[in-house]
């Protein structure tokens, strides 16, 4: 009995293990955002159309940036206007990355600052097509480290991790110049969204 019990609980491990999402690594789009030097909006990959000024095309997941005067404002996310969200994310422009997945799932990471401050946004479709944010770096370092007003997400890009089916960024004291802790961004398939844990260095 004890074995037949243990073969069942293996299948619902190896079941689990080839049924999770696999991220490909973050694939640089361009730069994106509003000028400091005038408040006008650009991105790299900017057509200037009247509907919308840009997309990312990534068949169904296609990326829609629209940028409106009245009042000024930046909105992402799908074709349809009810599906976005607003940007205000950072100060001036920030690097875009798509990762791909093998499910029905993209993703998009907004990656904004300087080396005394830099954080990430990420957002993307879900299976059903919504768009949503799903955590930025600020907001987790407020949570896990409410004291702490030195801790930024690092800098360096190469701090900005994939694997299987996990997000990682590394977080960076930027008074002290060091790496103090990892935040692992695991995305949990039935629930849709990412769960998160953070391991010190």
């Amino acid at each position: 009995m004890k074995r037949i019990i243990a073969f069942i609980c293996m299948i619902f491990l190896l079941s689990s293990q080839c049924f999770a999402m696999k991220m490909s690594h973050p694939e640089y789009i361009g730069k994106f955002g509003r000028s400091i030097v005038n408040g006008q909006f650009c991105f790299d990959q900017a057509v200037n159309l009247d509907s919308y000024l840009a997309v990312i095309n990534d068949n169904q997941n296609s990326l829609y940036i629209f940028y409106e005067k009245q009042p000024p404002k930046i909105l992402i996310g799908g074709l349809n206007k009810k599906n976005t969200i607003p940007f205000n994310f950072g100060v001036g422009t920030s690097d875009l990355y798509r990762i791909k997945t093998d499910s029905q799932n993209t993703f998009f990471v907004f990656g904004a600052g300087m080396s005394d401050w830099y954080a990430y946004m990420i957002c993307g479709f879900q299976k059903d097509g919504t768009f949503v944010k799903f955590f930025d770096t600020d907001q987790i370092i407020k949570k896990y480290y409410p004291s702490n007003n030195t801790l930024v997400a690092s800098y360096d890009k190469k701090d900005l991790l994939v694997q299987g089916d996990t997000i990682t960024i590394i977080l960076h004291d930027s008074m002290r110049r060091i790496n103090i802790a990892k935040a692992c961004f695991k995305w949990d398939e039935k629930a849709q969204w990412f769960g998160i844990e953070i391991l010190p260095i």
